[in-house]
């Protein structure tokens, strides 16, 4: 079985195990693993994925198509505007948007719209 990044001592361990789960169950966290069905697809192509996503949230999320953006912190109005057209295009499309959201980003307004 593979464990990837578990701590060896913690493989073995049940009641570790166990207690994790349940405060999980208690803070309305969902565990799945490198084998569920929704573990999402992408993530298989790395080098040694995480064997557990502890996802908080719609599950589902994890299958939807995303585009990273990236923005700027000096931009013209006119870059503003024509970054918020397409971005609010891709949300239409069914697109999901992925931002570092960086401080002072001049784009970070047109990901509020997803």
């Amino acid at each position: 079985m593979y464990f990837g990044n578990i701590p060896d001592e913690s493989t073995y361990d049940l009641e570790f195990a166990k207690k994790l789960y349940n405060e999980c169950l208690d803070r309305n966290i969902k565990c799945i693993s490198i084998h569920n069905k929704k573990y999402p697809k992408k993530l298989l192509e790395i080098y040694d994925p995480p064997y557990i996503l502890y996802i908080k949230g719609n599950i589902d999320i994890l299958s939807k198509k995303y585009i990273g953006v990236i923005g700027a912190r000096d931009c013209t109005w006119y870059g503003s505007k024509i970054a918020k057209e397409i971005t609010e295009k891709l949300i239409k499309k069914g697109y999901g948007i992925i931002s570092g959201l960086a401080l002072r980003d001049r784009y970070s307004f047109t990901y509020n719209s997803t």
